[in-house]
């Protein structure tokens, strides 16, 4: 059915007193209960209502807003434990190998001073012979 045809024919009685009683009313001033305008103390009592429950919103927006931020401060909180638990085991595995380091370091010169001991043992006898040879020769030759 075109809108043309919709209007021109009549309509049904269930349709009529409805739109007939909201035309009436209209043409009295009265607005129907969805588009009533509300003045004096229930405008006052609706501000009154819809401050409350934008306050009601903010407040619970805030409320997640901090439950939010309470997890980030308790998850930084647990990274940060964690971090000086890794950081103590660092500085203890670091202290080992120094004293593994220092450990190497004695038997290193430990080792050297030894080397040192056994060539002046195995070069002494020549040292000594050659030194005996030269007086002997110097004492020849004189």
């Amino acid at each position: 059915m075109s809108t043309e045809a919709a209007q021109s024919q009549p309509l049904s009685r269930e349709q009529a007193l409805p739109s007939c009683s909201a035309k009436r009313a209209a043409d009295n001033g009265w607005i129907p209960d969805k588009m009533r305008a509300v003045v004096g103390s229930d405008q006052e009592m609706l501000d009154a209502h819809k401050a409350r429950k934008s306050l009601q919103e903010q407040v619970k927006m805030l409320t997640d807003r901090n439950q939010y931020l309470a997890s980030l401060v308790d998850k930084n909180n647990t990274d940060i434990h964690c971090f000086k638990n890794e950081k103590a085991s660092l500085e203890d595995q670091l202290a080992k190998l120094r004293n593994k380091i220092d450990c190497a370091n004695v038997d290193q010169g430990l080792r050297e001073v030894a080397q040192e001991k056994v060539l002046e043992e195995m070069v002494s006898p020549e040292i000594y012979l050659f030194q005996f040879w030269l007086h002997y020769s110097n004492s020849v030759n004189k």
